[in-house]
């Protein structure tokens, strides 16, 4: 008798679990696209008061062949012709329990004002070869990041 308690008090419990599970899932939707659209517009909001005074443009690696666009921050290319581009980049592997999922996005400015988004997987960095930055505009730069108007 104690034995058949414990089976209809197990079978209670998991049922009130499945039940709860249902009834949140569909709002864990909810709640990722809240959390996700939250942090674009903090992030556009940042990009709107940027100064590029306050931050170091980007440098090529050692050996002068790459600039690296952080995968999980900002950063910031200043083009020969005075143009410039300032990118914040947020990965998937910094979503964490409370903030899941965000996952890949990135945000950028140009020197004009203009907002673009992408969301492309930059695992570390995005790394693009100074080749193909030098001498190019703001236009082909935002093609080689995958980024669009917003």
């Amino acid at each position: 008798m104690l034995k058949m308690k414990k089976i209809i008090t197990l079978a209670i419990v998991l049922g009130a679990l499945g039940a709860i599970y249902f009834i949140m899932d569909p709002l864990q939707g909810d709640l990722t696209a809240m959390k996700k659209n939250q942090y674009i517009e903090s992030t556009i909001t940042k990009l709107k008061n940027f100064n590029p005074s306050t931050v170091k443009p980007l440098e090529t690696g050692s050996k002068g062949e790459y600039y690296a666009f952080d995968g999980d921050g900002d950063s910031f290319l200043k083009l020969k012709d005075g143009s410039w581009i300032y990118v914040i980049s947020r990965t998937i592997h910094a979503d964490t329990d409370f903030e899941r999922m965000i996952g890949d996005i990135q945000l950028a400015v140009d020197n004009s004002g203009t907002i673009y988004k992408g969301t492309e997987h930059w695992c570390g960095a995005k790394l693009v070869e100074s080749k193909n930055i030098e001498g190019t505009s703001i236009e082909n730069l935002l093609k080689t990041l995958n980024l669009t108007k917003q």
